[in-house]
């Protein structure tokens, strides 16, 4: 449920979360069609329903990542010494 003061998710436990990022909601349409392969069950998620309500999502949350600077290699030797 979206809050219309600050876009908070009301979830299952009744408690305010953040709504999930893009990447998060990639990752679970790519597992909900690995299952539904697994089971042999038909699942198309480029059909144009799914593709059409994906692009509104993306509208509506925005789908810029934050680009980081890359690891040197000098502190990634620090990190794993």
């Amino acid at each position: 449920m979206i809050s219309r003061a600050g876009n908070a998710w009301i979830n299952q436990k009744g408690k305010l979360q953040k709504p999930l990022k893009i990447s998060s909601l990639s990752r679970r349409l790519t597992s909900i069609s690995q299952a539904h392969k697994l089971a042999k069950q038909p699942f198309d998620k480029n059909c144009p329903e799914i593709q059409e309500v994906w692009k509104g999502i993306k509208n509506k949350l925005g789908s810029a990542q934050t680009r980081k600077d890359p690891i040197l290699l000098d502190d990634l030797r620090k990190m794993i010494e």
